[in-house]
């Protein structure tokens, strides 16, 4: 849906009346919003909420296609590790050293599958070897440790040893479950490997994992395979963030088919763990209630007794793995430059933004002559004066270069992969705090702001804001209810026209939005843009011919998009992340931040103020050398209202349920 600068859909017109056809492309009056009044305040840097900002592609991740398994494709070798975690031995499990080296075995989705069993190529195979594979969830990674992070241990301690990984029979869990990922104590692998930072990214992919003996800890399981129906289980009883691997994964994620041969892809460094003979799959024996299975050093798979006699056999320890979150990745760079100059032996370290921190100024130029061009930055931000960047190439999607202003990083723009002078260059810049190896690997980040860089020359983009008066004690809090697209301006470089539609995400907000047009008393609402026919119906400005509800053009706190309004701000989960926020209101002008141009829905928390649907001014790169914000060009002209701006109700006397209610 389009709206104009005119009074009039731009749409096919028979006998002086406007059809009302709702294709793509049909147009709509954007500036007939009454409750878009005022004007816009300019602020310094581009603000974004958490979720659902655009990140954009973080560089090895992004790069590989959904259900990728790099390690069964490429090898061990081949494939990049990451530093994670800890390293070395300070404050980590029972003082074990730790590489904090992991790789990469699957990028999701990528869904359990049964039967899978390490002595054979054959899929599926029902024996005494196989089990079900780990599953990994859209948007996230499984990593496992290239070493073993705690020393050798029992698989299980109790006097009636079985190979029951965990069991709803008694709230039991074997010696293993407990190490991997007892919350419960201070000597739990989450705990103590890595920072609380970390172990944030980890704690969204809690679940159930699959591939164990989940009978009773008497009984144990010996019924020959997996899959056959009780005592065997398949899916573990507890949730776990950190846990060994099962024999299926071995023949999954890393095509191993030759029985108790060594494997390279499975040993550990030189063929010899660090802490320990070798580290404990999760995954019975199923012929047999009191064996359970390993991988030796050296790569090889076996099975052994789970209640191990350490003066006979050392005890195996636990080489995890670990379901990370990519939400909010935000790149994936050199361990010790943040550059995208790697060679195979580098290690990744990954970049994650801090929900809510965020990027308070910066600056930034090009400086050096043609084969010495370096980028130059300097800002604050919630997490101290260094900062991160990368530069993407938006036709290709891939990370050109990347760096950090900190101590031995990367600051060299890629100049050979940027020789188009003419062409926009995304650059993303961000608060950044690094990580160590005391305190967790991980970098944190704030929120990036997004610039282009063309010809050289960093252009920093607007900030968006709408201007609010009023008094309220509640936290205001923006939702974006709709995209802009497609403006069109005049000659004097005033809005002439633009775009709106619904947003992509969440992808449920489609329905959410027509749901509440329906409540509000629509019918025969677009399913496809719901905001754009709620734009085309319920207009807060007249128009002629007049539209279905034209209450909304003399009160923004009235009719049917008034209702519209009071539908969707009773549930704002579903809304997506919020996009900006304003802590309290005392009187005002203040600017409420927001994550770009688009129409929102502004809450009050303590509901003593009317929701508000409200869009933002345009931003016109033409007016002036820096360009600046448009409304349309009568904006303000007998009534007609502008952009940006909007003023609290805090008093309503209602009349019944009405689709008129009188401001008190």
């Amino acid at each position: 849906m389009r709206w104009l600068d005119s009074c009039r859909f731009a749409g096919s017109v028979s006998s002086g009346r406007v059809s009302r056809g709702f294709s793509a492309f049909v147009a709509f009056v954007l500036s007939l919003f009454m409750l878009l009044v005022g004007a816009l305040v300019v602020v310094p840097v581009e603000r974004a909420s958490a979720d659902g900002l655009e990140l954009g592609p973080d560089g090895y991740f992004s790069g590989l296609s959904a259900g990728a398994t790099p390690v069964a494709s490429s090898g061990w070798a081949s494939t990049r590790r990451i530093v994670f975690g800890k390293q070395g031995s300070m404050g980590t499990y029972g003082g074990a050293s730790v590489s904090g080296g992991y790789k990469t075995l699957a990028k999701g989705a990528v869904a359990s599958e049964s039967g899978r069993s390490f002595n054979t190529s054959t899929v599926p195979t029902n024996n005494w070897t196989a089990s079900s594979t780990t599953s990994v969830g859209e948007n996230e990674a499984l990593l496992w440790a290239d070493d073993v992070v705690t020393a050798g241990f029992k698989f299980d301690t109790n006097v009636s040893v079985t190979n029951s990984f965990d069991s709803a029979d008694g709230s039991y869990q074997s010696n293993l479950a407990r190490v991997a990922d007892d919350k419960d104590s201070t000597d739990d692998i989450a705990g103590k490997n890595y920072s609380l930072f970390e172990q944030g990214l980890l704690s969204a992919g809690a679940r159930k994992v699959e591939g164990v003996c989940t009978a009773a800890q008497s009984v144990g399981c010996s019924s020959g395979s997996e899959p056959v129906t009780d005592p065997v289980g398949s899916f573990s009883v507890n949730e776990y963030t950190v846990f060994p691997l099962s024999t299926g994964d071995v023949n999954k994620y890393f095509g191993h088919t030759s029985g108790y041969s060594s494997d390279a892809n499975l040993a550990c460094p030189s063929d010899a763990c660090a802490n320990s003979d070798g580290s404990w799959l999760r995954s019975a024996v199923w012929n047999t209630s009191d064996q359970a299975f390993y991988v030796w050093g050296d790569g090889g798979v076996d099975s052994y007794l789970t209640d191990a006699d350490p003066t006979q056999f050392r005890d195996f320890g636990l080489r995890p793995a670990v379901r990370l979150e990519l939400e909010h990745l935000l790149l994936s760079a050199h361990s010790v430059n943040q550059s995208q100059v790697l060679e195979i032996s580098d290690s990744l370290r990954l970049t994650f933004v801090e929900s809510g921190k965020k990027l308070t100024s910066w600056s930034g130029s090009v400086s050096g002559g043609v084969g010495s061009r370096v980028l130059s930055l300097s800002g604050s931000s919630d997490l101290g004066a260094n900062l991160g960047w990368k530069i993407v190439d938006p036709d290709t999607n891939a990370v050109l270069s990347s760096g950090r202003t900190s101590a031995g990083g990367n600051m060299v723009l890629p100049e050979s992969a940027m020789s188009d002078e003419s062409k926009d260059y995304d650059l993303y810049v961000w608060g950044q705090q690094d990580g160590n190896a005391v305190d967790g690997l991980t970098n944190k980040a704030t929120e990036p702001v997004k610039a282009i860089i063309k010809g050289w020359q960093v252009k920093i983009p607007p900030s968006y804001g709408i201007e609010l008066t009023g008094t309220t004690t509640g936290r205001l809090t923006a939702y974006r209810i709709g995209d802009y697209a497609e403006t069109v301006f005049d000659h004097t470089g005033a809005l002439k026209s633009v775009r709106l539609g619904t947003p992509a995400t969440p992808i449920t907000l489609k329905d959410t939005l027509k749901d509440a047009a329906e409540s509000a008393g629509g019918s025969n609402v677009d399913a496809g843009n719901p905001i754009g026919w709620v734009a085309a119906n319920w207009l807060g400005y007249p128009t002629d011919p007049p539209t279905e509800d034209v209450t909304s053009a003399y009160s923004p706190f009235a009719g049917k998009l008034q209702l519209f309004a009071q539908q969707l701000a009773k549930d704002t989960t579903v809304l997506g992340a919020p996009a900006g926020s304003l802590p309290s209101l005392a009187g005002g002008p203040e600017p409420l931040r927001v994550s770009g141009p688009g129409l929102y829905l502004i809450v009050d928390s303590s509901g003593t103020s009317l929701p508000i649907i409200v869009g933002t001014k345009v931003f016109n790169d033409a007016v002036g050398d820096d360009g600046g914000f448009v409304d349309f060009v009568d904006a303000g002209v007998k009534g007609k209202p502008r952009l940006g701006q909007a003023a609290l109700k805090t008093t309503v006397r209602w009349t019944g349920f009405c689709s008129l209610c009188f401001i008190g």
